[in-house]
């Protein structure tokens, strides 16, 4: 994909189609959890240049007591800070953003039958670091549940 513009970056019908692309790889060419969790894209705003991703929960996202186990909501962070990560990685010239720092604080419990919406912001981006911030929902977006933050790097394979 050719570098583009920052600004042109954030333009909301390129970045839908960006976001729904990176999306696409992650569920056709991943295998393992990323693939298994089968995020959604529920929204985005570009002007506040954040989206928020969707998650279904099943009964193996859940720990003993039938809660959304801590573990899972932070790959579902992971994971949805990654999907932004690596559009901005795509349209910086780079190929690849994994993850080099997560942090999590978890605020309150999500029971089985509640959708899982993550909200990614972009923090700041440079030439070679992009750090994010989310925040865990259910259905009302209104209480975070859990709030993560993460710095990915971006990487050019030559």
């Amino acid at each position: 994909m050719k570098t583009i513009d920052n600004k042109d970056m954030f333009d909301r019908e390129f970045m839908e189609s960006s976001i729904k692309n990176v999306l696409q790889v992650v569920r056709k060419n991943s295998t393992g959890l990323n693939a298994l969790l089968n995020p959604q894209l529920y929204s985005l705003d570009e002007k506040n240049r954040e989206i928020i991703i969707e998650f279904k929960l099943e009964d193996w996202h859940t720990n003993t007591v039938g809660n959304l186990h801590g573990g899972m909501m932070a790959s579902m962070c992971d994971l949805s800070m990654g999907i932004m990560a690596q559009h901005i990685c795509y349209n910086v010239g780079g190929q690849f953003s994994p993850t080099t720092s997560l942090n999590m604080t978890y605020l309150k419990v999500i029971t089985r039958d509640e959708p899982v919406r993550v909200k990614v912001k972009l923090m700041s981006e440079g030439k070679s670091l992009i750090n994010l911030r989310a925040e865990i929902y259910t259905e009302d977006l209104k209480t975070p549940k859990a709030l993560a933050n993460g710095t990915y790097k971006v990487l050019k394979i030559r």
